[in-house]
């Protein structure tokens, strides 16, 4: 799609046109962020996107405003006038985003877009590790402000979780070729075991034995067993088929629930909320 390699078969139409046929007059609407960060270690962030914007004919005013324009967004204009090798990889990533932008593409291919590879030319630095998660977020936040002003994104991501929260539309592949195609909520339903739910004594409850053995009293586990009857009959009140996960901590109470029973979650979660012991851990996907 990106034309990286020669077209072996299917076609690609954008907006009614068929790529292939008319990629002289389209290809300046596309972009690509690849896997590794690309860049030149002896230019700075402001030189490697003057280089890019020359390749796709932009210059003058016109590419020192886009060039200012997109650092902003991205959030690294303090970084302007940093050698590339400086950069951390967190950055990296970002100028490889940017560098994608220059010439405001209307399509943007982004390839591992959080993986967070180097290769920097001119100096042989590779780093194989992915980005942090504080990170990973910020990327997430810059790419939904991307869609935002109305550009399209079409990215591949081993992440589950990035597909998530980033796409309107999710394709499975499997052995080379296209699994399904749909929503990350159908996919859920059609592939999916349902929602994990967690619940855990509080933070009050969790301390209490060690603190104070005596205020806690020799029934403690006992009493915390009483409690995790009483929580799974609350479950089953208002979800019945929830399915108990028996290979947990002994102080984690979770569960599986089915996608049906999302319209019962609300008043589920009103009842546990008044349960001062408890708090819900988490609830997953």
């Amino acid at each position: 799609l990106a034309f990286s390699y020669s077209l072996f078969g299917g076609s690609f139409l954008d907006e009614g046109k068929n790529f292939v046929d008319q990629y002289e007059s389209l290809r300046n609407t596309l972009s690509v962020c690849t896997q590794r960060d690309i860049m030149f270690s002896h230019l700075t962030v402001t030189e490697n996107l003057k280089y890019i914007g020359g390749f796709r004919g932009v210059e003058g005013m016109a590419l020192d405003n886009q060039i200012h324009s997109i650092l902003q967004k991205i959030g690294i204009l303090s970084e302007a006038n940093k050698l590339a090798r400086n950069l951390s990889g967190g950055t990296r990533r970002k100028l490889c985003l940017a560098m994608a932008l220059i010439g405001n593409p209307k399509i943007i291919f982004l390839d591992e877009v959080t993986s967070g590879n180097s290769f920097i030319l001119s100096v042989i630095l590779y780093n194989p590790k992915g980005l942090d998660p504080v990170s990973r977020r910020t990327i997430w936040k810059i790419l939904r402000d991307i869609k935002n002003d109305g550009k399209s994104l079409i990215f591949t991501t081993h992440h589950l979780d990035e597909a998530d929260e980033l796409a309107d539309r999710v394709a499975l592949m499997s052995r080379g070729k296209l699994f399904t195609v749909g929503s990350t909520n159908f996919i859920k339903k059609q592939f999916g075991v349902g929602y994990h739910l967690e619940i855990v004594p509080s933070k009050l409850s969790r301390l209490l034995p060690a603190l104070s053995p005596q205020l806690a009293g020799e029934n403690y586990q006992a009493e915390f067993v009483e409690l995790k009857e009483k929580l799974i009959q609350i479950v089953h009140q208002f979800i019945p088929d929830g399915q108990l996960d028996v290979h947990t901590n002994p102080d984690v109470l979770a569960f599986t629930l089915q996608f049906a029973s999302q319209k019962k979650f609300s008043s589920l979660f009103a009842k546990l909320e008044y349960i001062p012991e408890i708090e819900v851990g988490s609830m997953v996907i």
